[in-house]
């Protein structure tokens, strides 16, 4: 990896060295603890409503993040950040697809004692081959 991607990290390195060795500003931090809460709010603001209670929640830090991009991030930024998360996208997406279909397949073929027995329970063995079949 390091051969991959050791022009890139070069500069980075340069980049970083220019603008005084701070890698994230203090700007960057709030809006990444903000993406952060997109994914956490809904489940813990809301631990017992309904569906569509955690939706509004959801909503409505997801547009405090935005507006808050908006405002502290240049319009290049936001289209670049825009471009690297749809790449992204299309780059995992048809591998999340093809990794359901075939565990989907193989939960029919194989016996479910099989699967209670192997990938049942919280044990190191199960915890083990249930992350290896997941990756």
């Amino acid at each position: 990896m390091y051969l991959a991607f050791r022009k890139e990290e070069q500069e980075r390195a340069l980049t970083i060295q220019a603008s005084g060795g701070r890698m994230m500003t203090r700007k960057d931090v709030i809006l990444l603890l903000l993406l952060v809460a997109t994914l956490l709010a809904p489940n813990y603001a809301v631990r017992g409503g309904s569906y569509l209670s955690k939706v509004y929640v959801w909503a409505g830090v997801t547009a405090v993040a935005a507006f808050y991009a908006w405002r502290v991030k240049s319009w290049d930024e936001i289209k670049g950040w825009l471009k690297e998360s749809w790449w992204f996208v299309r780059t995992i997406f048809p591998f999340l697809l093809i990794g359901v279909f075939i565990v989907g397949i193989i939960g029919a073929v194989l016996p479910q004692e099989w699967i209670e027995t192997w990938l049942g329970g919280a044990g190191l063995r199960q915890s083990f081959l249930a992350t290896m079949i997941g990756s």
